[in-house]
Formats: structure tokens, C-alpha cells, sequence
């Protein structure tokens, strides 16, 4: 009886853990970048909070020495700035 208690306890544990997070993305700035994180949950900036998902997967932004945001994207492309 006890086995099958910790069985169900356990089951109960990942079923709970395993659904995927509720949580929209968002971008996630420091002082310099944003990145879009799945599922993040702090604070986002009104800035960044206007400039919708990126425009490619991995893109992310990057505050240049014009105090502007441009979006950068690995391959190094740089997008229009925002």
C-alpha cells in the first residue's frame, strides 16, 4: 500500500512540473541587450514591451552608442533600428 502511495505521489509530482509554462514571452533586458525569453515573468521595459517577438529565432537587441536599440541576429545582420 505504501509503494503504491508513493507511486501516485510521484506521478502527481511530474504531471505537475511537466506542463509547459503559462507564462507569454517577453524581453528580458539588462543594461545593454534584450533577449526574448520564453515563459519570462519580470519586468519588462515600456521600450521593449512595444517591439513585439523578433524578427528571426535568436535575434535579440543591442543599445548602440546612438542610444538607439537595433536588432541583431547572429549571422551578424543588423535590422532596422528601433
Amino acid at each position: 500500500m505504501r509503494k503504491l502511495s508513493l507511486l501516485a505521489l510521484a506521478a502527481l509530482f511530474l504531471a505537475v512540473n511537466s506542463h509547459p509554462s503559462l507564462a507569454e514571452p517577453a524581453w528580458k533586458c539588462g543594461k545593454k541587450r534584450c533577449f526574448w525569453v520564453e515563459g519570462y515573468k519580470g519586468h519588462v521595459p515600456d521600450f521593449a514591451a512595444q517591439w513585439g517577438p523578433p524578427s528571426k529565432p535568436g535575434c535579440y537587441y543591442v543599445l548602440r552608442r546612438s542610444k538607439q536599440w537595433h536588432e541583431t541576429c547572429p549571422h551578424g545582420e543588423m535590422t532596422r533600428p528601433r
